[in-house]
């Protein structure tokens, strides 16, 4: 994998400045990675993560761009830093297996299951 620092601005379109709650979803639907979405526009979003490492060059993104409309799209990374990814939109995702995740709080899963 590799790291990119973000450089000046190549974007075709401005990112809006935003604070949505978004979903990193691995291994095939089996695993998400919660993630704040900082910016975002048509074709591009900026995602804070704790661990970027964890996430692959591509990924689906699942976040609700209006209560109560969840969406999810194809996302590439573009540059990674240390909590931050920059992704290009690369097209929306209909897999069947994304609706089966659950919506569940994991903060009550984690403190339900003490480590």
């Amino acid at each position: 994998m590799h790291t990119i620092v973000p450089g000046p601005e190549r974007r075709h379109l401005a990112r809006m400045r935003c604070l949505k709650a978004g979903r990193v979803v691995l291994a095939n639907g089996n695993s998400t990675l919660d993630c704040r979405i900082r910016n975002q526009s048509p074709n591009g979003v900026r995602l804070a993560v704790d661990e970027t490492a964890l996430v692959p060059d591509t990924f689906p993104l699942m976040h609700e761009p209006a209560p109560g409309k969840p969406a999810s799209h194809m996302c590439r990374i573009a540059w990674r830093s240390a909590n931050e990814i920059g992704a290009t939109i690369v097209g929306e995702n209909t897999a069947k297996s994304l609706r089966r995740i659950p919506r569940t709080n994991t903060r009550a899963f984690d403190l339900r299951y003490p480590v």
